[in-house]
């Protein structure tokens, strides 16, 4: 199992500087080839334009996940 954690703080493996961005905003999980984004922000995430927050979410390669307003994520970059 792989975390990746998101948001503006420094030291986060995907770091925004956007101040829309939480600065503990999100992680996302991998296991067994299985994405779940887990939403932790003040605003909420985007994915795919349906909004998470302060709950987890399902995603996969290629889905458009939205951190605030224009810090997008393209999952396909990320090894």
């Amino acid at each position: 199992m792989k975390t990746y954690t998101i948001g503006r703080r420094t030291g986060k493996t995907i770091c925004f500087s956007n101040p829309e961005v939480s600065n503990d905003h999100a992680e996302i999980v991998e296991n067994n080839g299985s994405l779940l984004l887990i939403d932790h922000s003040t605003n909420g995430t985007l994915v795919n334009g349906n909004k998470v927050h302060n709950s987890s979410y399902p995603i996969n390669r290629g889905d458009v996940i939205l951190f605030g307003s224009g810090a997008v994520l393209n999952w396909n970059l990320i090894n």
